[in-house]
């Protein structure tokens, strides 16, 4: 009987994973709007970026991607305040991000001319990442093929982290 019974829960068990992976293809294929948050860098913030609320204060947080960026949610309705007034909210969430990884940033140096840093150094953020520049022009520069300077900074971040561990 309770082999039976252990097969059965395997089955059942296999059944939820092959539930669970049909349905993220088809979320997938709609456009993917249901996100996780960023692994490599933690979501900045605890409350949601539209109603100021901990974004554990309606039940579980609301995941979503809009345009490529992982964002959080107190709840589904936010999203739709999110697409009125994009600009206005994500660029909360950017100094956020801003404020919560320029103190670990590896580079004293622009990723793309190679510049010093000075206090003037143009903060960007790319899909929920900082990246530092000298100027707008680097910026601009930066946007034409991001993988490429991403695979520097990448590189960088690495060694980085692997001073900080000697210490």
């Amino acid at each position: 009987m309770q082999h039976h019974l252990s097969i059965w829960l395997l089955v059942a068990c296999l059944f939820a994973v092959v539930v669970a992976h049909a349905a993220a293809e088809e979320q997938e294929a709609e456009g993917g709007k249901d996100a996780a948050p960023p692994k490599a860098y933690p979501y900045p913030l605890d409350t949601c970026v539209v109603s100021g609320k901990k974004l554990t204060s309606m039940g579980t947080a609301f995941a979503y991607e809009y345009k490529g960026r992982p964002l959080m949610f107190c709840c589904k309705a936010c999203v739709h305040k999110l697409e009125e007034k994009p600009d206005e909210y994500l660029k909360k969430l950017d100094a956020a991000i801003v404020e919560k990884q320029k103190a670990e940033y590896p580079l004293k140096t622009c990723v793309v001319s190679g510049e010093a840093l000075e206090e003037a150094a143009v903060d960007h953020v790319h899909e929920n990442r900082l990246v530092r520049f000298c100027c707008d022009g680097c910026a601009k520069e930066f946007n034409k093929d991001p993988g490429t300077f991403l695979k520097k900074l990448d590189a960088a971040s690495s060694k980085f982290k692997g001073e900080e561990k000697k210490e």
